[in-house]
């Protein structure tokens, strides 16, 4: 094999790397490709581009100001620089402009697919084979077309390690290994910058943390992440993080050593330079800015209490614990969180949560419904902060966050020794946590069955016995539940204690989803001047064309998601004005009123491609040739229309 890749022109690399070698040979052994026979990359369609391009819509406006840096730190050493999704399809082009022409006609475009399999050893191509940085530089591209470039390109890692993008710059003239080598460096450090942005914006509000050999944290190409849920198991990490853990995928949804509960991390991070000995060495840690202000306040003054005291909670993972919008003039007397904050001026919001607060003052249990993200967790808090209990605790519990062999001892609390692997201390209980104020049940639907026989008695009783203890501990709070589930549906499916429903349900308060409140414009200007303020922004305004993609957003997400589109607009936005072009991309794409012209495009696409192998007898060489796509291409799209050929015979004889 060595020979017979000298022989292709390898020969002068004698340095060429070994993954150099083993893409050659795949594309030799395995794709059955020619140096001087490799086709033009396939190129989709604007129609199939729109629907491919949406998942990395968002990377690629966090990479703009990557894209600039790099031109400035290269200069005339680079002609091109590239984002790729891990498909190998260009999804985002910066071009030398007297490049311009060339690049079109090598059908170097968004939307050309660069995969090791069509191309042949392409930098796109052994990036997304090999999940790591590499450069081919001139004669190391398989292609006899290619071998006038150079290419160094890096990975860009998603959500729990999985490959989102590739970022590459090109010489389109000839170049060297030892200019690539520092490019690599370079664009290294620019995918990274990227990653951990899309981390503290995907894993906005949650407890994220950054590590760093550093203890500066002046750049984030030198730092990994991890994000920590309300019970400090991991669930995301950048690969560099997991790296640092010495540890694999099976990590998540666990504890790491060092941070067995919150109250060890608020300890950590109360140190002068907060610092986590990991088995690959001692880490410098910092909050990321994206866990809000409050949850740094929040995590302050937890650490000034005593350590005898209860644990602080994060909010759980359905609704948002950011402070809702705060009407202008305001008094500073007023709870951080407002029920007339939350009503706003929707009258049917107003008249739901005119009861929840009635009810709530007579000590009656009510339990909410609503849509993921509509501010249950949020009208909860409101309703203690504003009633009697405030003096007491507002205790949350998720329990569906809670695994069903732990929820018990969770709730209840036991004494020491009762059971293998409890603390020496033994634990209070989150209900005796919440005596004398609130206690709100999360995602109550999910309460085991067993386990709601037992709480029912302790409401009923207002006393229970821990687990492990012979003596019963009296407990008085008032309750108020939330569930995203149909609790009268689950009843009637015998998957909820139909006695428990009525003990909950004192009465049942629905929040509207964002899409059909009549406030929807007032809230997006509040949320927006307080997420401004949060950032030290000032006063912030919306364009035009920007209010009215957010007002014909369909909002699934609700408040959460509002409130992570304002922040994501935010970071992006240059000034006081935010444009629509700093919305989310694929946000701008569906809308309560959608244009239909995408839909329009693909169906006249499909026409066309019809058309013209109806003209050409089904000879797909000519049609591509026609349709000026490669044939390659046009084959893939007779498979994803579902076209049948009106003979097969004749298209096979007349088909190359």
């Amino acid at each position: 094999m060595s020979i017979h890749l000298r022989s292709q022109g390898l020969a002068s690399f004698p340095d060429t790397e070994t993954l150099i070698r083993d893409s050659w040979h795949r594309c030799y052994e395995h794709y059955r490709l020619e140096p001087d026979r490799i086709p033009e990359p396939d190129v989709l369609t604007q129609a199939e581009f729109g629907v491919v391009r949406a998942p990395t819509d968002e990377l690629a406006a966090l990479a703009q100001g990557e894209l600039d840096r790099m031109m400035r730190q290269l200069g005339d050493h680079v002609h091109l620089l590239m984002l790729a999704d891990p498909q190998g399809t260009l999804m985002d082009l910066r071009v030398d402009p007297q490049f311009e022409t060339d690049c079109r006609a090598a059908l170097i475009t968004p939307g050309a697919q660069f995969t090791e399999q069509s191309q042949g050893t392409n930098g796109i191509g052994l990036c997304l084979k090999t999940r790591s940085s590499v450069s081919v530089v001139m004669g190391e591209h398989f292609a006899h077309r290619l071998s006038g470039l150079s290419c160094t390109v890096a990975p860009i890692f998603g959500q729990r390690g999985e490959l989102a993008a590739v970022l590459n710059v090109t010489s389109l003239r000839p170049s060297s290994k030892s200019l690539h080598q520092i490019a690599r460096t370079i664009v290294e450090s620019s995918a990274k910058r990227i990653e951990n942005r899309s981390f503290d914006l995907r894993c906005a509000g949650k407890i994220v943390l950054k590590l760093s050999t550093s203890g500066d944290f002046c750049d984030p190409a030198g730092e990994a992440r991890i994000a920590l849920d309300e019970n400090a198991r991991l669930i995301d990490a950048t690969p560099s993080a997991l790296k640092m853990l010495g540890a694999t995928d099976e990590i998540y949804g666990q504890r790491i050593d060092g941070f067995r509960d919150l109250d060890s991390l608020i300890q950590a991070l109360d140190n002068s330079r907060p610092v986590i000995h990991l088995p690959s060495g001692a880490y410098n840690i910092q909050l990321a800015s994206t866990s809000s202000r409050e949850v740094r306040k929040d995590l302050r003054s937890s650490s000034r209490k005593t350590r005898s005291g209860p644990r602080y909670r994060f909010e759980s993972d359905h609704d948002s614990p950011n402070t809702p919008p705060r009407a202008r003039g305001a008094q500073s007397t007023r709870p951080a969180i407002c029920l007339e904050d939350i009503a706003g001026t929707d009258e049917a919001t107003i008249k739901e949560i005119h009861i929840a607060r009635r009810l709530y003052e007579r000590g009656l249990p009510i339990l909410l419904q609503g849509e993921s993200g509509t501010g249950k967790t949020l009208l909860a808090r409101a309703l203690h902060e504003s009633g009697p209990n405030r003096t007491g605790k507002f205790v949350s519990i998720n329990c569906a966050a809670i695994p069903a062999e732990l929820i018990e001892s969770e709730l209840f609390g036991y004494r020491a020794g009762a059971f293998t692997g409890a603390s020496r201390n033994g634990s209070r209980g989150r209900l005796l946590e919440a005596d004398g104020g609130t206690l709100f049940l999360d995602e109550i639907g999910d309460m085991p069955l067993p386990l709601q026989s037992r709480f029912l008695q302790a409401l009923s009783e207002k006393e229970f016995v821990p687990i492990g203890a012979n003596d019963s501990v009296k407990v008085d709070f008032c309750l108020v539940a939330a569930s995203l589930r149909n609790i009268d549906d689950m009843v009637r499916q015998q998957a909820f204690r139909e006695d428990l429903h009525y003990r909950i349900r004192g009465a049942t308060i629905n929040l509207l989803p964002l899409r059909e409140r009549s406030d929807l414009d007032q809230l997006i200007q509040a949320i927006l001047q307080e997420t401004a303020d949060s950032e030290g922004m000032g006063r912030t305004h919306l364009s035009s064309s920007a209010r009215q993609a957010l007002l014909k957003h369909d909002w699934p997400g609700n408040i959460r998601e509002l409130q992570h589109v304002i922040r994501y607009a935010l970071a992006l936005s240059d000034g006081p004005v935010i444009d629509a072009d700093c919305l989310p991309k694929s946000l701008l794409k569906t809308s309560r009123n959608p244009d239909h012209s995408q839909a329009q495009s693909q169906d006249d696409a499909q026409q066309t491609i019809i058309d013209a192998l109806q003209q050409f007898d089904w000879n797909v060489s000519r049609a591509a040739r026609w349709l000026n796509i490669s044939r390659s291409t046009l084959h893939r799209r007779i498979v994803s229309l579902r076209l049948q050929r009106p003979d097969k015979s004749l298209y096979e004889s007349t088909t190359p």
